[in-house]
């Protein structure tokens, strides 16, 4: 029976998908590990299809024994790439050795040896005469059964490792995918059965290529729809190789079963006289346990070592099985000294700041001559005391005084002894005022004192202790000391006045009035 067309296009199809299929995975070969096997794989595939094609389009004779005998050559190429993909899906980590490539290789060129001796011994397989058949018959050979058995043990391997990997595997995407490759391998494998079992049985080669196109497919859905070799996940293992925090991870008994590097560096830094091999210690002689209470607790820890002290943040985690039942710890240590120390140097330089601030602000508010408040600090300090008196209904007393005549000072003496006229009366008032009033310079010569709670007899006396007080200062001028006499106004909250301004307004005026009637004399302004 001459070949169908059906067949034929089955062929070219199962060719075209499996090889599309191939140069779609190598286009991810720089990205995923898993791209180069999977290609390979379908390749294999491609090379079956083809060869089958090829086949069928041949007569009778050597030539087409060969072909048919070559498209034995498919299948341990094709168990090996999946056996590889498997592995590296099913553990990141892995990593093959020069022996494991040259095992997985090995079946693939000693198969290709006995096809192409296959005329000299007959070992691989007996032909018989097919006509026009599709399918060539043949019978298997002394080597038939361990080739068939190295390349199912390949794939059965494959299989199991996709099985681990779809039990341990920690995301939804993870498993997707191991589901998807599981599928894209048990297609041609399937197919291979049913052909290899019974070789000159009544099983068509349709079913052979059938199976390759859905295998072909199978990979388009992998990698369209379950992300495979665009999203594989990143090796667990890996990551803590090269995490920076110290990890213990300690059994039941608190002994180490597992360490990553920056934990067996920080353990040799800790105790330099640790063992090689780590694990298997008590935790305790890896980590500073506080031997008080027997146990490592969460937060920082300070260990003296003979260069220092050092700080470990230690946070702790439990871990159970999906029963609740424990199975161990994972502690998880960070040498936090360098950060401590560069946050210690930070709240210096802050509080530096902070001093800095203050200054700059007290300066801002402070008199450059005389060292006493200036005027907008008075003016502000003037309506807090007074919201104070609204609310506790209590008095607050402003006394303005002035320096008698001291524009001739100035001009007689010069500025200098002017200017130290005004140093040294406000040193006077500063020492007479009790403690909680402001004594600030309000312009000139002029001074003004807040008494917050003084009524106005409490006032007037103020105000006249200081006249006295200011009477008695001396500066040195040229031709001997200098001194002077103050005038005074003094007004009292609520009686001379509500608001601020009116209070210093009347007392300008009580001012005023005092040195109308011959100056060095205080003042009381009117009550409204």
């Amino acid at each position: 029976m001459e070949p169908s067309h059906a067949y034929l296009g089955l062929c070219a199809t199962s060719s075209a998908v499996a090889l599309s299929a191939a140069i779609d995975a190598v286009r991810y070969r720089r990205t995923a590990r898993a791209a180069v096997p999977l290609a390979v794989a379908m390749v294999g595939l491609a090379w079956w299809s083809m060869l089958l094609l090829v086949e069928a389009g041949l007569g009778d004779g050597p030539v087409r024994q060969t072909v048919a005998l070559l498209t034995l050559s498919a299948l341990p190429v094709v168990a090996a790439a999946f056996y590889y993909e498997s592995r590296v899906l099913a553990d990141a980590d892995w990593r093959p050795d020069r022996r494991t490539i040259m095992l997985l290789a090995l079946p693939s060129a000693a198969t290709l040896v006995a096809i192409l001796t296959n005329p000299l011994h007959h070992l691989l397989a007996t032909f018989r005469s097919a006509g026009t058949s599709a399918w060539l018959p043949w019978l298997p050979g002394t080597l038939f059964w361990p080739y068939l058995g190295v390349c199912y043990l390949l794939l059965a391997r494959c299989f199991a490792h996709l099985a681990r990997g779809l039990r341990s595997a920690s995301t939804a995407l993870q498993r997707r995918q191991l589901r998807s490759v599981l599928i894209t391998a048990a297609l041609p494998t399937a197919g291979s059965l049913a052909t290899f079992i019974r070789p000159g049985s009544a099983v068509t080669p349709e079913v052979i290529v059938t199976f390759i196109v859905l295998a072909g497919l199978a990979h388009y859905f992998a990698v369209f729809r379950r992300g495979l070799l665009r999203l594989l996940p990143v090796a667990r293992g890996l990551v803590l190789e090269h995490v920076g925090d110290a990890i213990f991870v300690m059994d039941l008994n608190g002994r180490v079963v597992d360490l990553n590097p920056a934990a067996r560096l920080l353990a040799l830094r800790l105790y330099p006289d640790l063992p090689d091999d780590l694990l298997g210690l008590p935790a305790r002689q890896l980590l500073p346990y506080r031997e008080h209470r027997r146990s490592l607790t969460d937060g920082v820890c300070q260990v003296e070592r003979h260069d220092g002290t050092l700080d470990l943040d230690l946070r702790i985690t439990e871990l159970a099985d999906r029963h609740g039942y424990p199975l161990g710890r994972v502690i998880v240590a960070r040498d936090v000294t360098e950060l401590n120390e560069q946050r210690r140097r930070l709240e210096e330089q802050l509080t530096v700041i902070k001093a800095l601030r203050n200054e700059l602000q007290e300066i801002a508010v402070r008199d450059d001559l005389t060292g006493l408040h200036n005027r907008r600090y008075l003016l502000g300090r003037l309506e807090l005391d007074l919201d104070r008196a609204r609310s506790a209904a209590c008095p607050l007393s402003v006394i303005l005084l002035d320096i008698d005549h001291f524009k001739s000072v100035n001009d007689r003496f010069g500025h200098a002894v002017g200017d130290a006229l005004l140093v040294a009366t406000a040193r006077a008032l500063r020492g007479c005022v009790r403690a909680g009033d402001t004594v600030a310079r309000y312009g000139g010569e002029e001074f003004v004192i807040l008494l917050p709670g003084a009524s106005m007899d409490e006032a007037l006396h103020m105000a006249e202790v200081l006249r006295t007080r200011c009477a008695t200062v001396r500066v040195d001028g040229r031709s001997g000391p200098v001194s002077t006499t103050v005038s005074a106004g003094v007004a009292t909250f609520p009686d001379c006045g509500w608001s601020g301004a009116e209070l210093l307004q009347n007392a300008d005026e009580a001012l005023y009035s005092a040195k109308g009637g011959g100056r060095d004399q205080v003042v009381c302004a009117p009550t409204m």
